[in-house]
């Protein structure tokens, strides 16, 4: 692609924009960009897309909204479609895509332990992350999800589970703990390529996206763990993790994920977090949350997403967007934007 040319902005790009919300280390970001300048895509038409700076996309020490990190992968989609980007990237992808954590995973003094940090404090990596763990017949299963997971193609969740099965080689010593990987979304390359990538059996179609481990390598001595240094660590993490109250990261996490599944009642916020809904309010009333706002914030991003669809009709997508009327949703959209929602579709429609 000729210097100076611009990759054209398609609804579900101009959604992305415009619900952005700085979260994600941009360290993942240097990769994406030089395996798209590899394809002939120009750092003009980059920056052009992402509306940044190279010297914010490219900064080591930057977190970055992680809806542009979603626009890259769609861009690098375009481009070069069937590449399998866990395996095009992954060794492009420095540790510190780890953050703070890499220091402490480093010097676990065993793989459980290093999971067990990994799920404690995975906000770091991003705020709008999911990430949990659960006895699995196969072993030990951690699963992720995050609200752009479809959205991005799956890009993401490759991309971070190649990276993450990179440090269980190459930091925990560890390449065979893996027992398999899944991935929400159909292949985007040849089986093989992933599981040459990966180490590991990869399954598609799952029910979460993630790895399952080894049960006979949770408990295994890693090469540099250090339980002294591990702890003192972790104890660092814990104090600057308290900064932001957990009550405020679940519920950011508890609104994502049911925005996921077309859920954004307030009581449907509650049993996700497993609270009732008075006490709900009343802890969001006392760390300073608008939840009613965050609600909002959440459905006026779904909405802006499905209006892009032309084969829905308005009265889908203000049922999947939460209101049980057309008129409702419209009353709520004219709120949110001052326009209505036929506008923007119109809009959307002729930009494109």
């Amino acid at each position: 692609m000729p210097e100076g040319d611009t990759i054209a902005i398609d609804a579900k790009d101009r959604a992305l924009h415009d619900t952005a919300r700085e979260a994600v280390h941009s360290s993942p970001v240097a990769a994406i960009v030089a395996l798209a300048e590899e394809r002939g895509i120009s750092l003009s038409a980059i920056q052009a897309l992402t509306r940044l700076p190279l010297t914010r996309l490219l900064d080591p020490d930057r977190r970055l909204d992680d809806q542009v990190v979603a626009l890259l992968f769609r861009m690098f989609a375009a481009v070069a479609p069937g590449t399998v980007v866990g395996k095009a990237a992954v060794n492009a992808v420095p540790m510190s895509f780890f953050g703070p954590l890499r220091d402490a995973i480093r010097v676990a003094p065993d793989l459980q332990s290093a999971v067990d940090l990994m799920v404690r404090f995975h906000p770091v990596l991003s705020s709008t992350l999911t990430l949990w763990a659960e006895d699995d017949r196969d072993g030990l299963a951690v699963w992720m999800s995050h609200p752009l997971d479809a959205l991005d193609g799956g890009y993401g969740a490759e991309l971070a589970i190649a990276v993450s099965c990179r440090m269980l080689r190459d930091e925990l010593g560890m390449p065979d703990a893996v027992h398999s990987v899944h991935f929400v979304h159909a292949p985007l390359g040849p089986q093989a390529v992933y599981e040459q990538a990966l180490g590991a059996p990869v399954h598609f179609s799952a029910a979460h996206n993630g790895v399952k481990l080894h049960p006979q390598a949770l408990r295994r001595p890693t090469p540099h763990g250090d339980r002294t240094q591990f702890l003192a660590i972790q104890q660092g993490l814990a104090t600057r993790f308290s900064q932001e109250p957990e009550f405020v990261r679940r519920l950011q996490a508890a609104i994502a994920e049911n925005a996921r599944n077309g859920a954004f009642s307030t009581s449907a916020v509650a049993t996700r977090i497993g609270v009732g809904v008075r006490t709900l309010q009343r802890r969001a009333r006392a760390h300073d949350v608008d939840l009613r706002g965050m609600l909002d914030e959440a459905r006026e991003a779904t909405a802006r997403v499905l209006l892009q669809d032309p084969d829905l009709s308005m009265e889908q997508v203000a049922e999947r967007a939460g209101y049980s009327t057309e008129s409702a949703f419209r009353r709520a959209f004219k709120r949110w934007t001052g326009g209505s929602p036929v506008a923007v579709r119109a809009a959307e429609k002729t930009e494109g």
